[in-house]
């Protein structure tokens, strides 16, 4: 099993490796991500905003590019996982070998997450820049930076999923597209709301989930949460295939 799901690993890691888009993609990522942080050093500049905010807090979480990374960047990493297979047809052949629909899915899982935990990485640069300059709670950096990997792992799940359903990669992209911003904007909408209805809104939450780890606690309710997420998309992923299957 672990031999044939890396194979799909490998497979879909080349095709990204190859990929003149990605590389363009990352070069955006890096632009806003490079735009947010300079934007929280003016504010730590300045003479109030050092003492009311801690960067990793505001890198994480507390700008709009980090949820517009988010939102633009799985869709459009996710939308051809198992879309271009299904619209190739190379799927078919696919259902014709001993691979299970779990060991596709999770091969494709795992490379895109690699992928989007590169993009993420490459960011750490941003805390390094800071040593000597402020006090930085390396813990905080690295629980924050989990936090990240584990929300990208919920949504490129999600994302996956969209891609089971569709041959066009412009549908599955959208579909993700529109799934994270009603998972995001249930966030904002639960911030204005009280008592059940508050408490409910915030336990499936993304922003709400998330706020922990940005700031620097590590709450494994949320952990469970982003886990669970993924467990379970990847898991519907797998039921699709395997109804496609029945279907040839």
């Amino acid at each position: 099993m672990l031999r044939r799901i890396w194979a799909v690993f490998l497979k879909d890691l080349e095709v990204f490796l190859y990929s003149p888009i990605m590389y363009v993609l990352w070069a955006v990522f890096l632009f806003f991500n490079s735009w947010a942080f300079v934007s929280v050093l003016n504010v730590l500049n300045s003479p109030s905003g050092a003492v009311q905010i801690y960067p990793v807090e505001v890198f994480f979480g507390g700008t709009i590019f980090f949820w517009l990374s988010l939102l633009v960047l799985v869709p459009l990493l996710t939308m051809r996982s198992v879309s271009e297979e299904i619209r190739t047809g190379s799927i078919e052949l696919l259902f014709t070998t001993p691979l299970n629909e779990f060991e596709f899915v999770m091969g494709k899982f795992l490379a895109v997450n690699l992928v989007l935990a590169v993009f993420w990485i490459s960011t750490l640069a941003y805390p390094f820049m800071l040593v000597g300059k402020i006090d930085l709670y390396w813990p905080a950096v690295w629980i924050a930076f989990l936090g990240v990997l584990l929300l990208n792992s919920a949504m490129s799940a999600l994302g996956i999923f969209c891609s089971t359903m569709t041959a066009n990669q412009v549908i599955s992209g959208f579909l993700s597209f529109v799934l994270i911003a009603i998972l995001f904007t249930i966030g904002i909408f639960q911030r204005f709301s009280i008592g059940v209805v508050s408490r409910i809104l915030g336990y499936i939450s993304l922003i709400e989930q998330f706020d922990p780890f940005s700031s620097g606690v590590l709450n494994l309710a949320s952990v469970v949460y982003f886990v669970s997420f993924a467990v379970l998309f990847l898991f519907i992923s797998t039921v699709s295939l395997a109804h496609r299957r029945q279907r040839l």
